[in-house]
């Protein structure tokens, strides 16, 4: 009996210590992606969000057409200091609270900041989307 109880303990034991080095192994496939974590930079801007900011864009109708319309792109432009980063959070909460928990929808956003242009190329946005899309399916969900 000692035996069977410790027998089921070990494969318990190396189940999990098996299960920890894949999330290891996947972060660090993760941070070689992309080692830009955009999820951050979207937290610090909804923390500073004042009630009700943004609600206009929500409600707008170009924004309910975007939501509910095929192929709908929605653009957001302006001088630096804006709002245009607020307001992107804002959709993106909006967007991962309606849909985050649907297994065929995915998504990816990315913040531009004019003082790191430098660091802001091509494949490394790509990769930080890819990074997301990665992150977001159900059998990778690693953070």
């Amino acid at each position: 009996m000692l035996n069977a109880f410790n027998g089921r303990a070990v494969q318990s034991n190396v189940a999990n210590l098996m299960q920890r080095d894949e999330h290891r192994q996947a972060r660090a496939i993760l941070e070689w992606l992309s080692s830009v974590n955009y999820a951050t930079q979207q937290s610090d801007c909804l923390s500073r969000r004042q009630l009700g900011t943004g609600k206009w864009l929500l409600e707008s109708i170009e924004f309910q057409k975007f939501l509910k319309e095929p192929k709908q792109t929605l653009f957001c432009q302006g001088i630096p200091g804006a709002g245009k980063t607020m307001l992107t959070s804002i959709v993106v909460d909006h967007l991962d609270t309606t849909y985050g928990n649907d297994e065929n929808i995915s998504l990816a956003y990315i913040y531009f900041n004019f003082r790191r242009s430098h660091e802001q190329r091509m494949e490394d946005m790509l990769a930080g989307l890819l990074k997301q899309l990665v992150q977001g399916q159900s059998s990778l969900r690693i953070q």
